[in-house]
């Protein structure tokens, strides 16, 4: 395999174990809640149930496997975000930027922004591929390997 391939590989893992570490970070604290996909998650009251008339209203929807793991990115309502991965829920702050290299319309979506940036995550939308998403790595390349389809 192409040592690149191998180290984006090697980067999506590690991000889904610092993911993982963090879920059970906020778990202990109970600001994560695991719960089915029918009871929707708002705001500041992570892990709080809302009746079904204040649930959120998804603004995109993307999904994909990243090296076996399912991934599931919600935008909601232009400011916040869910992130699920293999059934854990990770909510918060979300941010967009315009622009990627020679993409001047691109949207880059920065998860936690308000976060020290080595707990940001990154995401980009390529004008040319609008139903797709792909994790950017710590040096702001693209990880092929990370694709998320709109539904």
């Amino acid at each position: 395999m192409n040592n690149k391939i191998l180290a984006a590989l090697g980067l999506v893992i590690v991000l889904s174990i610092v993911a993982v570490y963090r879920v059970q970070q906020y778990s202990a604290q109970s600001d994560v809640l695991v719960l089915p996909q029918s009871v929707p998650v708002e705001g500041s009251d992570v892990g709080t149930e809302v009746s079904p008339e204040e649930t959120v209203a998804v603004t995109e929807r993307y999904r994909g496997q990243i090296d076996r793991v399912s991934v599931e990115f919600e935008q909601n309502d232009f400011t916040r975000y869910q992130l699920v991965t293999n059934g854990v829920i990770r909510s918060g702050e979300l941010n967009t930027e315009r622009g990627f290299a020679d993409d001047e319309n691109a949207t880059v979506y920065v998860i936690d922004w308000q976060q020290p940036e080595a707990e940001q995550l990154r995401y980009v939308k390529l004008t040319a591929e609008p139903t797709r998403l792909y994790l950017l790595n710590t040096d702001g390349e693209i990880v092929r390997s990370s694709v998320l389809n709109l539904e």
